[in-house]
């Protein structure tokens, strides 16, 4: 009988405890025992957090999502190949881009060391630049900031799992930790002779095809409309 009466007296005190309204950033919330008071405010709750848990997980992938959109562009809207560097001049060419200037001539490109580690090489110019991954974390510089300190040279990407062939002579070797890569330049001296220069000296081709490079694929935007902005809602962007 007495466990009855206690199982009665908790029962009634439960349902006489007070609903209290707790004022929070996303409106007022009922509670009750400092527990949602109903099905509606724990849903609304749930709901809230899978909302602030979206929004970071999109604000963590802003990185690599937008490398992805350019490099999309890169492939579709601009229609060069990986590995084809492409010059962007004017106004109109650097609008998709969010951290140009526009007096500064750019050659950038996009790679994959999926197959392999790729060589880039670098001529000695009046030009910065440099490799990142997929990140935007810089792996290396390029260049007058680079360890070939503008005197040109040979850069070596190898990518994640990947070692380094044996005899790396004459290389700088780059550890890059995602298998997309970025490659671009800044050409510093903006004159005709030195973009003609940096774009025919800006190599990239396979460690495979060492000994005899491919001939250096290269193009300019040539007016075409695109965007490194990375896709708004679920969409993603294709590599």
């Amino acid at each position: 009988m007495a466990a009855f009466a206690l199982a009665g007296l908790l029962a009634t005190a439960a349902h006489a405890a007070p609903v209290e309204t707790v004022q929070t950033p996303i409106g007022d919330l009922k509670l009750q025992f400092g527990l949602p008071a109903n099905a509606q405010e724990e849903r609304r709750i749930y709901d809230q957090m899978d909302f602030q848990r979206a929004t970071q997980a999109y604000i963590w992938a802003i990185p690599f999502v937008a490398m992805a959109e350019w490099k999309h562009a890169h492939l579709n809207e601009i229609g060069a190949a990986e590995n084809e560097t492409v010059l962007y001049t004017t106004f109109k060419d650097k609008i998709g881009i969010l951290t140009t200037n526009l007096t500064t001539p750019y050659v950038i490109t996009f790679g994959n060391l999926q197959k392999g580690p790729v060589v880039v090489e670098v001529p000695a110019a009046s030009m910065g630049g440099m490799i990142m991954d997929f990140w935007q974390r810089p792996m290396s510089d390029l260049g007058q900031v680079g360890p070939d300190k503008g005197k040109g040279g040979k850069f070596l990407l190898v990518g994640p799992g990947q070692k380094p062939p044996a005899n790396t002579k004459g290389y700088f070797v780059v550890p890059v930790t995602t298998n997309n890569f970025f490659a671009g330049v800044r050409v510093l001296d903006a004159g005709a002779d030195n973009v003609a220069k940096v774009q025919k000296g800006f190599r990239i081709y396979p460690y495979a095809q060492r000994n005899n490079p491919p001939a250096q694929k290269t193009r300019g935007v040539n007016g075409k409309t695109w965007s490194q902005v990375q896709p708004r809602g679920i969409e993603l962007a294709a590599l």
